[in-house]
């Protein structure tokens, strides 16, 4: 897998310019595109096949993401995940790295 299999979905166009690390990886070859008001689908994840990792998603970006049928899975990544809980138990999340840890008992 290289680096163009890789696909970043943002919520907002001026996210990707004003964050170094994805203007970055833009130029390595990934795919990092944003979710926009005039496309449902924006054309460059038409055909899109790989992992998509929706950065600092809102709730239209996330439904974004679901709706790339070739996308071999999807990772949000945020800074506050409190929000994002619903989402998570509405899906089949996959452990990726790590040690696993037990939810708290109170």
């Amino acid at each position: 897998m290289g680096w163009e299999s890789i696909g970043i979905l943002a919520p907002d166009p001026a996210l990707i310019d004003n964050t170094p690390v994805l203007r970055r990886y833009r130029t390595r070859g990934l795919m990092v595109t944003a979710r926009s008001a005039e496309l449902s689908t924006p054309r460059s994840l038409e055909g899109f096949t790989g992992p998509l990792v929706a950065y600092r998603p809102d709730a239209p970006t996330l439904e974004l993401a679901e709706a790339v049928s070739g996308a071999g899975g999807i990772v949000a990544v945020s800074g506050n995940n409190d929000w994002l809980s619903s989402w998570i138990t509405a899906h089949q999340p996959a452990h990726l790295a790590g040690a696993r840890l037990d939810p708290a008992r109170p």
